[in-house]
């Protein structure tokens, strides 16, 4: 019998709103955290690419023209 293992991994299977809110939590729990002193990546790193996330996010909701 062979049997395939596989890690899994990635966040595909979670949601866009879902993964802006775990985003925020990871940093918030992270932030100030004795047992992360110098986390990798860094912190500001991370939290700078959530904000990106979060903004090309919402730019992608808009409701506007096929153009913009």
């Amino acid at each position: 019998m062979n049997i395939k293992r596989r890690a899994l991994g990635g966040f595909s299977g979670i949601v866009d709103d879902e993964l802006i809110v775990l985003g925020a939590t990871v940093l918030q729990a992270m932030e100030n955290n004795a047992y992360f002193p110098t986390p990798v990546p860094d912190l500001e790193e991370v939290s700078q690419s959530w904000r990106q996330y979060q903004l090309k996010l919402s730019i992608a909701r808009r409701k506007g023209s096929r153009q913009a």
